[in-house]
């Protein structure tokens, strides 16, 4: 009896995870998204890193993104930075060349700012599957991959209670699946608690946007201070925090990386017009106008912004983001920003587009006369709204007589007796060219 009431008062006490069987948690961030600063600020304060994969087209390209300053930010406080795709494309969906170009040139760029970068995580969770992404992960540098879903919750009753330390497959590391809805305090503390009392293992914890309300899989403030004050206190039990890296690589084995230099260099920008160099005459036809920006100051290009309407660009003016098709005069003011927020000094260019023909028409003699054979002037009427006429042709029954470049236009002509037939052809500045009715005469 003794005994069966010691074995009941055991079951029911409330279970305590094993300090022996450590529970590592990983607070990874996806997008790269503006709101995430709020996480930075939290995980410093209790003295803790998370890892935030960055999607290195995306940054500065509105405001909803962090800029550069931003990430560097991340990155100085001790957080790791990881890679996320250049433009957060779905890599199922891609060919291999285009599969590259998103993995490998997303590394590039966020090691070429100075961060060290060996940790990745699959857009959309699309591409973990396939031999040739995997292949690419491993060559372009990156150690680890973090899939979404496959950790046991709402979606998924019978998944795993946490991934293992080293994982099984090091390129397909499980996570908290994207639930509709916020992540409250009530369901991040079961995904690490369901760990803890199934032997330990590893927790990486996916989150988006930090704020209320605002979307799926986001957390709002309170609740992510609230967790994090949790997890702080767990320490005692074997529950630690760790950053992707250091769960695979150790934390001795990679450096912080370097403070990246301040930049003080605003961005430049230039005009193309149809992929060349805009031309100071005319274009006959609508011309593509391309605003091409660059920064070497290493934080990258933010925005570029311009005007049509003889206004100075400002934040408020609309963004540059494809080609604008000019199809009259037009002088556009423009000039970029980069994460730094350097602003380059106001650029402007004048492109001229007439695309229609001038207007001409014989005044003189009219159609159906009869003129004095000796000698007769002929004279036209032209006129172009746009670039203006530059010079005005005559022809009789077909043959090029002269030309005259000044209104009002005419040529002096001495006739042969008979009938003949009296045309002008225009030509205005930009090259457009437009034919007179003819004019029947006869000369006697």
């Amino acid at each position: 009896m003794r005994i069966a009431l010691c074995l009941v008062a055991l079951l029911a006490l409330p279970t305590i995870a094993r300090a022996d069987a450590q529970t590592v948690v990983t607070l990874t961030f996806d997008d790269g998204i503006a709101s995430q600063n709020l996480a930075r600020t939290a995980l410093a304060s209790y003295g803790m890193r998370g890892t935030f994969f960055i999607n290195s087209g995306l940054v500065g390209s509105n405001a909803y993104y962090m800029t550069w300053l931003q990430v560097d930010a991340l990155a100085l406080a001790g957080n790791e930075i990881g890679g996320h795709t250049v433009d957060h494309k779905r890599l199922a969906d891609l060919t291999v060349d285009e599969q590259r170009h998103e993995i490998c040139d997303d590394a590039a760029t966020l090691r070429n700012r100075g961060y060290t970068v060996t940790s990745f995580a699959y857009p959309h969770g699309s591409g973990v599957s396939y031999p040739s992404v995997r292949s690419l992960l491993q060559e372009c540098g990156y150690h680890d991959a973090r899939k979404v879903g496959d950790l046991r919750g709402p979606l998924c009753e019978d998944c795993s209670y946490a991934e293992s330390v080293p994982p099984a497959d090091v390129y397909g590391v499980k996570s908290n699946e994207y639930v509709t809805g916020p992540l409250t305090l009530a369901l991040l503390q079961s995904y690490v608690t369901q760990a803890e009392n199934h032997g330990g293992g590893w927790v990486p914890l996916m989150f988006h946007d930090v704020c209320t309300g605002c979307g799926d899989s986001s957390v709002s403030q309170a609740d992510l201070n609230a967790f994090l004050a949790w997890l702080q206190a767990r320490a005692p039990l074997g529950t630690v925090v760790k950053t992707m890296r250091d769960v695979i690589d150790g934390p001795d084995q990679v450096p912080p990386p370097p403070p990246p230099p301040a930049d003080t260099t605003a961005p430049t920008t230039s005009i193309l017009c149809n992929a060349a160099s805009c031309s100071t005459g005319w274009y006959r036809q609508a011309a593509a106008v391309a605003l091409v920006a660059t920064d070497t100051g290493g934080s990258g290009v933010a925005a570029t912004r311009y005007s049509t309407d003889g206004t100075t660009p400002t934040a408020a003016s609309p963004l540059y983001s494809a080609p604008l098709t000019i199809s009259s005069p037009t002088t556009i003011k423009f000039r970029s920003w980069d994460g730094a927020g350097n602003v380059e000094a106001t650029r402007t260019a004048t492109v001229r587009v007439d695309s229609g023909a001038p207007v001409v028409a014989i005044t003189s003699p009219l159609n159906g006369a009869t003129i004095n054979a000796k000698q007769t002037t002929i004279s036209a009427s032209a006129g172009d709204a746009i670039s203006g006429v530059e010079t005005v042709e005559f022809f009789v029954d077909g043959k090029r007589l002269g030309a005259d470049g000044s209104a009002p236009f005419s040529y002096r002509w001495k006739a042969t007796r008979g009938s003949h037939t009296l045309t002008a052809l225009a030509t205005d500045t930009a090259g457009n060219t437009a034919a007179s009715a003819p004019v029947a005469i006869t000369a006697k």
